[in-house]
């Protein structure tokens, strides 16, 4: 059996400022940092095999110091790259709902099966994420690895394992920053046992902005 530890990058000056940014390369804050080394120092005792991370800096550099300790690459798939936000990159969700009403509200509603302006669907996210997740579990049938990706491509992600319609990752799954989730992939399918954890930050990390 296969179990993947799936972790949502740390801090960033836009998940701080809840600012869409799938294909802006935004960097970690000094948080975000510790976070990436929380998650290290918590998570080291995993016997894990690999650690993968999307092509984005701030998801390699969530991975880095977990995949140190174990003295692991950090394998990078672009396929676990963030939603692509198009038009709307690096806009608050409030400044788009202001300034782009009719087609945030499509969005919203049923972002399965309409775009951000430019962008791509929850139905395409899940298509390459999914697809990332195969390749892995082809490569890795026992054990554990780790995947470090974004918010809304886990929210995708953990809906398509658990059987729930992707279009309502944003109402049925939370993925506060630096949220470590857990998965067994059993012979009766997907068995999620972890959803979003935290706790094993320091206090004062848990309630930072950008959950």
């Amino acid at each position: 059996m296969l179990s993947i530890y799936f972790v949502r990058h740390g801090q960033t000056a836009h998940s701080r400022e809840n600012s869409f940014s799938g294909t802006l390369d935004v960097p970690l804050t000094e948080s975000g940092h510790r976070m990436a080394q929380a998650l290290a120092e918590h998570w080291g005792h995993l016997p894990l095999q690999a650690v993968y991370a999307s092509n984005k800096s701030r998801a390699i550099a969530t991975a880095t110091p977990i995949a140190n300790l174990l003295k692991l690459p950090v394998q990078v798939d672009r396929d676990l790259r963030e939603i692509e936000y198009g038009a709307w990159e690096g806009l608050s969700e409030d400044e788009v709902e202001r300034s782009h009403p009719g087609a945030f509200e499509a969005w919203s509603d049923h972002p399965d099966l309409v775009p951000p302006p430019g962008g791509e669907t929850a139905v395409q996210i899940a298509e390459r994420a999914m697809a990332s997740i195969a390749r892995i579990r082809a490569t890795h049938t026992e054990g554990s690895v780790m995947v470090v990706s974004h918010k809304a491509t886990l929210r995708i992600l953990m809906c398509a394992f658990l059987g729930i319609p992707v279009g309502d990752f944003r109402r049925r799954i939370g993925m506060p920053v630096a949220a470590v989730s857990a998965v067994d992939f059993k012979s009766s399918g997907p068995l999620l046992k972890l959803l979003g954890d935290t706790t094993y930050l320091p206090e004062d990390l848990r309630g930072a902005r950008g959950t």
